[in-house]
């Protein structure tokens, strides 16, 4: 709604003020935005590149790693003494006589069976136990592959999730509509001044005509009454005293012939005729 002299109202000013505020706010969403998915979207070919060449490392911690390794050491060993346990159970009560002349007691081959079992038992054991380690190496890199696929594909959900076109879009229609209510608020100031300005003429114009009208109202003895009724007159469209159309009449010719005017009467008294011209008019 415009005042009074079709200037902008103040809540038209506050509005288009509010709009353009809208408006840089939004812009400023929009560059955090694209910087954001510019962000993932280089984590994620990263990710993507990695996954592409199998750079994927391990994907176990350092601690885990640790821990399954361990254990599985610690299980080798253990195997490796009950399987030799098992092997001297399995032997004990047996008696190996040895050559004749050499080893009358058997005592050399026992001894050398129980070698032979010992090491058979520790060799099945270090190589279950390597096969394990290899199997848990196996499974850490297997782990890290998948932590980078995961990785990659809750990546490519956020970079989805970004939408700093929405953003520039409504800045873009925040900034147009400001922009035109700033134009019509410009075009309604230029119309209070120029209101401004005619009413100011008229004015001054209004002004003149009545102060001429009161001159031209003023005679001798006219008063200050005379005065606002000829200013009145002249304001409501009467006659200007001052216009040439209806100029006073003429003052009378002072060098008019003096034939033309009244002759004076002669008062001159005849006192030896029988009295004087006035004299016969009275009784």
């Amino acid at each position: 709604m415009c005042d009074f002299f079709g200037g902008p109202s103040k809540q038209e000013e506050t509005n288009a003020d509010q709009t353009q505020s809208f408006a840089n706010t939004l812009q400023g969403s929009y560059s955090t935005e694209f910087q954001e998915q510019q962000g993932a979207l280089n984590t994620l070919n990263t990710l993507n590149q990695r996954i592409a060449t199998g750079d994927t490392g391990y994907g176990f911690s350092p601690t885990l790693n640790a821990d399954l390794t361990s254990q599985i050491q610690n299980r080798g060993a253990a195997e490796a003494q009950n399987l030799t346990q098992s092997a001297m159970n399995a032997r004990a009560g047996q008696v190996f006589g040895g050559p004749s002349g050499t080893d009358s007691s058997g005592l050399a081959r026992a001894s050398g069976i129980t070698s032979q079992l010992r090491e058979m038992a520790q060799s099945k054991a270090a190589t279950d136990t390597s096969n394990q380690l290899a199997q848990e190496n196996i499974a850490n890199i297997n782990a890290g592959r998948e932590n980078i696929t995961n990785a990659a594909n809750q990546e490519q959900n956020i970079v989805r999730a970004y939408n700093p076109a929405a953003y520039a879009q409504l800045a873009g229609s925040e900034l147009s509509q400001a922009g035109q209510d700033y134009k019509n608020i410009q075009a309604e100031k230029v119309a209070k001044a120029q209101a401004i300005g005619k009413l100011a003429l008229s004015a001054v114009t209004s002004a003149a005509t009545f102060g001429m009208g009161g001159l031209g109202a003023m005679g001798p003895g006219a008063g200050i009454g005379q005065f606002f009724k000829g200013g009145v007159n002249a304001l409501s469209g009467g006659a200007n005293p001052f216009s040439i159309d209806n100029a006073s009449p003429a003052a009378p010719n002072v060098n008019t012939d003096v034939g033309s005017l009244p002759q004076s009467q002669d008062f001159t008294s005849d006192f030896s005729g029988g009295g004087s011209t006035a004299d016969a008019g009275i009784g």
